[in-house]
């Protein structure tokens, strides 16, 4: 029997005590349960969800995991510049404060603003800390994209979760190319 903090497909979660919760979300074309006790925006905007096999994933619309990408490294740039500085290298800061290429890796750009937007570009080597891949979210269920919107997915995408059409198990597409890393 299922732990009563995770949803189940065949089971469910009563909300309100009358309604089904479902949780699913389909990535790579593996379907998971997710744990309704951790699934929030977590990460810069991302989702953080946890699913029943105990695999962890940020998701969401690519756009937004560049971003959130992007954001993490500036913000620990401006509030922990000796963890940032610890992880960039100060040889880098220094090259870049006199307007020389460096770069932590292969790539060498001339300042701080040229190396964040290209993290943002490869966010997939931040935010996949399993094993580095980006997965695609084929398909997810109106509660679980309420949830990882904060209720705000209608609003964002323009689509009525309660008129969306669903496959033959409940799921929908996504709307804005949506990703998931395993960290």
């Amino acid at each position: 029997m299922l732990e009563s903090n995770v949803v189940s497909a065949s089971m469910g979660a009563f909300e309100g005590g009358d309604r089904m919760v479902d949780l699913r979300i389909t990535i790579d074309n593996v379907e998971y349960e997710v744990r309704e006790d951790f699934c929030d925006d977590d990460f810069f905007g991302l989702a953080d969800i946890f699913t029943e096999d105990e695999t962890g994933f940020y998701v969401g619309p690519r756009a937004l995991a560049e971003r959130a990408t992007r954001d993490y490294w500036e913000d620990m740039a401006k509030n922990d510049v000796e963890e940032f500085a610890h992880l960039v290298g100060t040889d880098v800061l220094v090259s870049w404060a006199l307007g020389r290429p460096a770069g932590p890796g292969a790539v060498k750009v001339h300042s701080l603003e040229e190396w964040l937007d290209l993290v943002a570009e490869c966010c997939d080597e931040d935010l996949a800390r399993e094993d580095g891949v980006e997965r695609y979210v084929q398909s997810i269920t109106p509660d679980l994209a309420k949830r990882l919107c904060n209720g705000a997915y209608t609003w964002i995408y323009g689509v009525d979760l309660d008129e969306v059409e669903l496959d033959d198990k409940g799921m929908f597409a996504p709307q804005g190319n949506w990703v998931a890393y395993a960290y």
